[in-house]
């Protein structure tokens, strides 16, 4: 199976005339021996000349208007259109972000409570007071 691979591969590649001399030969010794292998051969180059006569043309303007249908796909044609399309881009990754904090913090405190998904521990004013001014005292006594 793998020795008919690599002949086939040799026959395609003696259509571009890019054997060596030793590939060649093998080519030329392999196709004396098979029928099939002379049969592919055949075909290959009946339908080598089909496609070397037949030239292909494009319309005027062809890949100009090509590129601008691309264009037109991915590019949002009003206000509304554009903040669905926006939407779409961020409304999964945000969702599976919140959902991983939401776990994280969850796994993390044993709570859902506000003050451990913001991370922020309520104070009482006198403890903020407190706080502030004993840090001042402290910067200025040192």
């Amino acid at each position: 199976m793998k020795e008919e691979q690599e002949l086939y591969e040799l026959l395609l590649n003696s259509l571009d005339g890019s054997l060596s001399p030793e590939e060649a030969e093998r080519l030329k010794s392999a196709l004396a021996k098979s029928d099939s292998l002379r049969a592919e051969r055949d075909e290959l180059m009946r339908l080598r000349n089909t496609l070397k006569d037949t030239s292909y043309q494009f319309k005027p303007f062809f890949p100009a208007r090509v590129m601008n249908e691309i264009e037109q796909l991915d590019t949002p044609s009003s206000l509304a259109d554009y903040w669905l399309w926006a939407f779409r881009r961020v409304a999964l990754p945000g969702l599976a972000i919140l959902i991983f904090l939401i776990l994280f913090t969850w796994l993390k405190d044993g709570s859902m409570s506000w003050d451990a998904l913001t991370g922020v521990s309520s104070f009482e004013q006198e403890e903020l007071l407190t706080e502030y001014f004993s840090s001042s005292i402290d910067y200025l006594t040192d």
